[in-house]
């Protein structure tokens, strides 16, 4: 069935409180111009979301305008916004012009505003809207997401996204032209792209690309996205994966267990700092094992202040 994108002028808020739980805290936002991603990756916790319209995805034409007012009744209140994280929920670099003239408008109320923002992404962000982002370097973080790379994992996981080649040369441009970036190996899955020979591929690729640090985490198998992957899996293939996965009381589902995560954990970190990349663990998807920010947070700012950093 095709995607049907539909336009919406109309949005209660532009800048939204659905963050990270390590980042609960009043003056982080976030920033999605579009409702529905169509790179539709079979792991996509989002994906399982209630009201999400199947195959359809809402494009808010107007939301530059939008949190350009909302910026400034911040301004007015003296409450000044910490961070932005645009691209939370969804991926708005999957192709279509309209959507990159959009994200090009907000970037540049956010820049304006002098507000603080990582952009995250795992499809090809075009090279105009690179160059928006190289005029304020110091306000963008750019968050890479790879999961691996390896033709299997990415058929298999991610078939809608951008071919290889194409996100390398993105990579690529993010280095020359300067912008600070950070990989996102998300999610980790049992057998399919957890190991060291495939791990090595995706550290080599951004670390060529002038990353230095690296945020992961395994996979949570919440029902909905067992539901999901069940869609895209043979019987068989899931059902192997399902082993690697269990609640609290032994049951299917949940997390992969506390022991195996840590041993992996530790050896992917210590393989990482050989080869020059600091590796952190999500917090908010281990807080079994680990507490505090995966994310690069600005200092607070004051009331008044021009500038986040």
């Amino acid at each position: 069935m095709a995607r049907e994108f539909l336009f919406s002028e109309r949005k209660t808020y532009g800048l939204g409180t659905g963050v990270p739980s390590c980042l609960k805290d009043r003056s982080i936002y976030s920033l999605n111009i579009v409702n529905g991603c169509p790179f539709e990756c079979s792991y996509c916790v989002y994906q399982c979301r209630r009201g999400l319209q199947k195959n359809k995805t809402v494009i808010y034409t107007k939301i530059g305008t939008i949190i350009d007012q909302e910026l400034k009744q911040h301004q007015r209140a003296g409450t000044p916004i910490r961070m932005v994280l645009f691209n939370t929920a969804t991926d708005c670099f999957f192709g279509r012009t309209d959507v990159h003239q959009i994200a090009g408008e907000c970037i540049s109320v956010l820049q304006k505003h002098n507000v603080f923002f990582t952009l995250s992404t795992k499809g090809v962000i075009p090279m105009d809207i690179l160059q928006l982002l190289a005029r304020r370097p110091e306000l963008c973080q750019i968050n890479y997401g790879i999961s691996s790379w390896s033709d299997t994992f990415c058929s298999t996981f991610e078939p809608g996204l951008p071919a290889q080649a194409d996100r390398m040369e993105c990579l690529s441009r993010i280095h020359r032209l300067g912008l600070r970036l950070r990989g996102r190996i998300e999610p980790l899955i049992p057998m399919e792209n957890d190991s060291l020979d495939s791990l090595e591929a995706v550290f080599r690729v951004l670390s060529r690309c002038g990353a230095r640090e690296v945020v992961m985490g395994y996979l949570r198998m919440t029902p909905e996205v067992q539901e999901r992957m069940a869609g895209f899996l043979p019987k068989v293939h899931l059902s192997m994966l399902m082993r690697w996965f269990r609640t609290e009381d032994g049951g299917p589902g949940g997390s992969v267990s506390r022991e195996v995560r840590k041993e992996n954990y530790d050896r992917i970190k210590e393989f990482g700092r050989k080869i020059g990349l600091n590796v952190l663990v999500c917090a908010c998807r281990n807080s079994d094992l680990y507490r505090g920010r995966c994310w690069v947070v600005p200092e607070a700012p004051t009331a008044g202040q021009k500038t986040l950093l």
